[in-house]
């Protein structure tokens, strides 16, 4: 039997299983002695869940994620933090990858939904490690890329664990969409309205918020750029000229709003206000499905 591939029988299942639990115990193992090993962990160990709730039957689940839960926390006894900050969340985000691919879901919005998942799991890491190490992690993570004393650090944190997050599950999805054909991993149904939708949503609160509340804000224009990043996409692929003069109008009159608007903002509100771009970036995506759907459809051809 080939490794990527539906386990049918009880036996089959419960290998697989063990096969995954056993990649997590060693990874976890070398990440609690090599510096930086860390950084594998956070890939390794989501991608093993991915492969377990697509190719398992999902009774045998919750064993793999309760067995896998414990033996991280074993094996990382020296270094605590890594299976609460990175083993124990990979594994229900590599889960919850994998049930949304097996539902074949858009993988827009699998890498959305996850992404958050693993942002509340971040700040749940960030709490538990405070309370049992005594550990700032917000403020280590911030010295660590020189922000610990910089003013309004603090309310840009959540944009920067937003962005962590989407990072952290963007490699285990990158790496299955390289090897697609290799897992059998059938691909994703469309949802052509899925991403201006929530472009426009999400850049609606961050505007509205940039007035009276900057850390909501950001995180809403995080949202709202990674949905106008992927309205923009789908624009690239129609490969019409009026759809770039349509997003090119759009985005100067939304770069002109930014301008103008920035001062008004609250303190540190204003950057929020790049939320323009992408909601313009989303109203074009928009404006090119009507125009589609409104299109003469070419008559077949009968032989």
């Amino acid at each position: 039997m080939k490794l990527f591939s539906a386990r049918e029988t009880p036996g089959q299942n419960i290998a697989f299983l063990a096969f995954a639990t056993g990649i997590n115990a060693v990874i976890s193992l070398i990440a609690s002695f090599l510096p930086l090993s860390s950084l594998f962990l956070m890939f390794v160990i989501p991608l093993t869940s991915a492969f377990v709730a697509y190719y398992c039957k999902l009774r045998y689940c919750p064993v793999y994620l309760i067995a896998s839960g414990a033996i991280c926390i074993a094996a990382s006894t020296w270094d605590i933090a890594s299976a609460i900050f990175y083993a124990i969340p990979g594994l229900f985000i590599g889960y919850l990858y994998g049930i949304l691919i097996k539902s074949r879901y858009t993988s827009s919005l699998v890498l959305f939904l996850c992404s958050l998942l693993q942002l509340g799991f971040f700040y749940a890491s960030l709490a538990i490690i405070n309370a049992i190490l005594g550990i700032d992690m917000q403020h280590a993570l911030l010295s660590l890329i020189g922000l610990g004393e910089k003013e309004g650090a603090d309310i840009g944190f959540p944009l920067f664990a937003y962005g962590f997050s989407l990072a952290e599950i963007s490699l285990t999805h990158l790496f299955i969409h390289l090897q697609i054909d290799r897992f059998g991993i059938e691909e994703s149904k469309k949802l052509p309205w899925l991403a201006p939708a929530a472009t426009v949503f999400f850049a609606g609160v961050a505007i509205v918020m940039a007035f009276f509340f900057a850390p909501v804000a950001l995180v809403s224009t995080g949202l709202s750029m990674y949905w106008g990043i992927m309205s923009v996409i789908e624009l690239v692929r129609e490969r019409k000229n009026y759809v770039f003069i349509i997003l090119g109008v759009l985005l100067i009159a939304g770069f002109l709003l930014f301008a103008g608007l920035y001062r008004q903002a609250a303190l540190h509100g204003g950057v929020a206000l790049l939320s323009f771009l992408p909601l313009m970036a989303g109203l074009s995506q928009g404006i090119n499905l009507i125009l589609l759907r409104r299109a003469p459809k070419e008559p077949k051809i009968e032989p």
